[in-house]
């Protein structure tokens, strides 16, 4: 396992993913998150306010609900046509 570079870079990743949940921890006491990246700006505490639950009367009346209703529309729609005709699609090939 010493002569291959590819063993030993893994056991490196393995170690580094042990660490990781212990860093976590560490990282979970408010004050110590507040020393570490500050106070937020005035624009950022304006933006964590934002994305307030709506009932689906409130939402329907936006134009981003819209768009992203049509987006997921467009997107479902393609996937199903490609699963539709995956048989044409790979020139009747059975895979």
């Amino acid at each position: 396992m010493k002569d291959s570079k590819a063993a030993i870079v893994l056991c490196i990743l393995v170690l580094i993913n042990i660490l990781v949940p212990f860093s976590l921890i560490y990282l979970l006491d408010p004050e110590r998150i507040k020393s570490l990246v500050g106070e937020p700006s005035d624009i950022e505490k304006k933006l964590s306010n934002k994305g307030a639950d709506l009932t689906f009367s409130e939402a329907a009346v936006r134009i981003d609900f819209w768009y992203l209703s049509i987006c997921a529309l467009v997107v479902i729609g393609t996937s199903r046509l490609f699963d539709e005709q995956a048989e044409a699609l790979g020139l009747h090939d059975d895979v």
